[in-house]
């Protein structure tokens, strides 16, 4: 195990080996991604401010905090012209299953039924654990370092689930959380929950103009001026993540479809193979062992 160089060579050895990966980003371009979405993506920012977006939800990543990003969830940052530094990991979900086997900690915290908050806020422990991890995997290569090297990433993993609990007396609602934490406020979140929670039922553009009482250029230039992106990629892109968690846990292509939001399987393929660059098919057989 090493610090790779880049971004592209972390993510391919996480997938063939099906365990984790590390790299230290420096001034990289926010125009490359840096977010695959087959695997757990572990972000410690050490830049300037950018937002992110992650399904409905824009959050603005500060330096000292650390972003984790599931598998197959929709990620868009903005803006793209930016350059970020910090420590990038990438866990294959294998690795996790059988790493964390003996601790319900991890899927406690990350699939939970409540709303997920893909921004944290570390501990100095947490911080402490992820930097003698990086130290770990960059310097060790002798007998015996595997497991050192599992020892740490375990340490670091137990230490980030604790930044998930909150006792009875601290907890607070998710939009006291984005208030509280520069994760952005109403009406846009109200959009984007609005646009979240109707893009399956393959609704017009004049619905979410009505809902909002704006017309519909007003409508695309607030979308676009918050996200980076326009309003078209996001619903099909949110589309084509919700089909790759369904094909991921059995679903058949047939009967997801719908359920999806797309009414004839050719305007699906070609919005299949647009986001992820692989068929269906191919993206079944590449994930099936996840």
């Amino acid at each position: 195990m090493h610090i790779f160089a880049s971004v592209p060579d972390a993510f391919e050895h996480c997938l063939s080996s099906k365990s984790f990966s590390f790299i230290r980003l420096k001034e990289h371009p926010l125009s490359e991604p840096f977010f695959p979405s087959d695997v757990y993506t572990v972000f410690y920012s050490d830049s300037a401010p950018f937002n992110m977006l992650i399904h409905n939800h824009i959050y603005r990543i500060t330096q000292g905090t650390i972003l984790i990003i599931r598998p197959f969830e929709y990620v868009h940052p903005h803006p793209c012209n930016r350059q970020i530094s910090g420590f990038l990991m990438f866990v294959h979900p294998a690795y996790l299953n059988n790493l964390l086997q003996y601790h319900n900690n991890w899927n406690a915290c990350i699939h939970p039924e409540q709303d997920f908050l893909h921004l944290r806020f570390p501990s100095a422990a947490t911080v402490s654990s992820l930097k003698h991890l990086y130290e770990q995997v960059n310097s060790t290569h002798e007998f015996g370092s595997g497991f050192y090297t599992n020892h740490a990433c375990l340490e670091f993993l137990l230490s980030l689930c604790l930044s998930f609990r909150t006792s009875p007396e601290t907890e607070i609602h998710p939009e006291q959380f984005y208030a509280e934490h520069n994760i952005s406020s109403l009406p846009f979140e109200t959009i984007l929950s609005c646009i979240d929670a109707h893009f399956t039922q393959n609704v017009t553009h004049d619905f979410f103009c009505k809902a909002f009482y704006v017309s519909e250029s007003h409508l695309y230039r607030i979308f676009k001026n918050h996200t980076g992106i326009t309003l078209n990629n996001y619903i099909n892109a949110r589309k084509i993540s919700l089909m790759q968690n369904r094909l991921i846990k059995g679903h058949n292509i047939a009967e997801s479809l719908s359920v999806c939001g797309f009414r004839e399987y050719s305007t699906f393929l070609k919005a299949f193979k647009k986001h992820t660059g692989c068929t269906p098919t191919e993206f079944i057989s590449r994930n099936k062992t996840l």
